[in-house]
């Protein structure tokens, strides 16, 4: 046994093959342990150290850089250094006692047999942990770690880290801090836990859960599942390419699906949702929600809150369950369903069928187009693009309560779901523009029970119910009537042409001209 020590100059050090004591004090030493269990402080200077045989304890200091190099197979070094480059051969295992300052620079050579573990406490450490399953621990400090290859577990500690995961399936964790995480290739498992986080998948099949927090998340590659996290934080998520499932959690959240077929669910508070490209199934969850399907055959459903909803293009189902919600089919052949609720049906072009109440989308509805919900719902039938024209067919109607708003140019079919009754009563038309109407073409409504209004002259074919009118601005009609049984009176019909059909139980005396 040696207790040996060195002065402010560049020493060169050796003990002996028993357990010695070294101290390099200054200057730039080379201390080593040779054989034994030695303990070795490098001081201040960039040293060189090294253990040799037996477990060696080696301190570096908090000054300079210090690098311990050749320890041998089967040895347990604990070090304490501001920068430490480990080029053994072949380490079991390597930690740094809790006390201890590492900072700034480690590296673990690819030849590590066992899983390493290495603990950090205060400094701005840089990690790269090799390829063995490590197991990499932040602590305090604005930590840079690489997990590199194998199954890494990794956690930044308190303050702001970067974390890259590398290859292998990896648990990162962030912990306290604003963290950037980047779970790299293969199949990861990524927490922010607390703070504003940004937490990238990449490549691989993810789960990446925000935490608290306002945090960004990127599921990248593959199908990927992530999670906005818990309280209210703002949480922007984008599922990239695959078939992901995104949860925006509480807190006021924007999800995007990406590229495949994605399934996005809101959570509580105000969302917007939005699935871009391919067929997907967006769920505002609680809250007042605005859901966009975009490209191709989606599936919305707004369910609870005042929600706004948007097929896009191609053929969706669009339905806003409870609230008063606007719901809109977008391009396409679409289903536009209220749901219970004072809602705005509007089917956009195609050939689209609007149901004012009922549900084909809630898991607890046995009748899924039962129409009743005791609420005004307003019929939007309008072609407000070129090439936006379509046949509809409107469904769900409550007698004394719905209300029916009509664009021009309309092909307009309207059906009562109840039992054995075809006529539809006691609806108002809102905003008809009759400028499209062509003159010398026939224009159709039907199944109507009220005074109707038409501001200009056109060919207007109307199939009266028991009672009504038709009267243009100034109390004349001018077209084409097909006229039912019952007592309807046509005023001032002034130059136009009458066309009465179905009139096999009518007589002389049921019609009446007046001049």
């Amino acid at each position: 046994m040696a207790n040996l020590s060195g002065d402010n100059n560049n020493n060169n050090i050796s003990g002996t093959n028993n357990a010695d004591t070294i101290r390099g004090l200054g200057g730039n030493d080379r201390l080593s342990g040779l054989d034994g269990n030695d303990r070795i402080f490098g001081g201040d200077g960039s040293d060189t150290l090294l253990g040799g045989g037996g477990n060696d304890y080696v301190y570096g200091d908090t000054t300079g850089s210090s690098i311990i190099v050749d320890f041998p197979i089967g040895q347990r070094v604990v070090a304490e250094s501001r920068t430490l480059n480990f080029t053994p051969t072949s380490n079991d295992f390597l930690t740094n006692e809790p006390e201890a300052s590492l900072s700034e620079t480690v590296e673990f050579s690819e030849v590590f047999l066992l899983p390493d573990v290495l603990f950090l406490n205060t400094y701005n450490d840089s990690i790269v942990g090799g390829s063995g399953a490590d197991t990499l621990l932040g602590e305090q400090g604005a930590d840079t770690i690489h997990g590199g290859t194998g199954n890494d577990f990794v956690r930044g500690g308190t303050a702001n880290d970067r974390i890259f995961g590398d290859s292998g399936d990896d648990n990162l964790s962030g912990d306290g801090g604003d963290d950037f995480i980047d779970g790299g290739q293969d199949d990861d498992n990524i927490s922010g836990v607390s703070g504003n986080d940004t937490l990238v998948g990449n490549f691989g099949a993810d789960v990446l859960d925000g935490g608290s927090g306002n945090d960004s998340l990127s599921g990248g590659g593959d199908n990927d599942i992530l999670d906005g996290g818990i309280n209210n934080g703002s949480d922007t998520l984008r599922g990239d390419d695959g078939e992901d499932f995104l949860n925006g959690g509480d807190g006021n959240d924007l999800l995007f699906g990406g590229f495949g077929d994605d399934t996005i669910r809101g959570g509580g508070d105000n969302d917007s949702l939005s699935g871009d490209a391919g067929n997907d199934a967006l769920d505002g969850d609680a809250g007042d929600d605005v859901l966009f399907g975009n490209d191709d055959q989606d599936t919305l459903f707004g369910d609870s809150g005042n929600d706004s909803l948007d097929g896009g293009d191609d053929n969706d189902i669009v339905e806003g369950s409870s609230g008063d919600d606007s719901v809109a089919g977008g391009d396409g052949d679409d289903t536009v369903i209220g749901g219970s609720g004072e809602d705005t049906l509007n089917g956009g072009s195609g050939d689209d069928q609007l149901i004012g109440g009922g549900s084909l989308l809630a898991d607890d509805q046995n009748n899924p187009i039962a129409d009743a919900d005791n609420q005004q719902d307003i019929f939007q039938v309008t072609a407000e693009e070129v090439g936006g024209f379509g046949n509809d067919i409107l469904t769900g109607f409550e007698v004394g309560l719905d209300k029916i708003e009509l664009g021009f140019d309309i092909f307009l079919t309207l059906e009562n779901p109840l039992p054995n009754d075809l006529i539809l009563k006691n609806f108002e038309i809102l905003d008809f523009y009759p400028n499209g109407l062509e003159q010398g073409s026939d224009d159709l409504l039907t199944e109507l029970d009220f005074p109707f209004v038409q501001e200009i002259g056109g060919s207007l074919l109307i199939n009266f119910p028991a009672s009504g009118e038709v009267l243009d601005a100034e109390g004349n009609v001018l077209g084409v009537v097909e006229y039912q049984i019952g007592n309807d009176v046509i005023e001032n019909f002034g130059g136009g042409t009458l066309l009465i059909e179905n009139v096999s139980s009518l007589g002389a005396n049921d019609i009446e001209f007046f001049s």
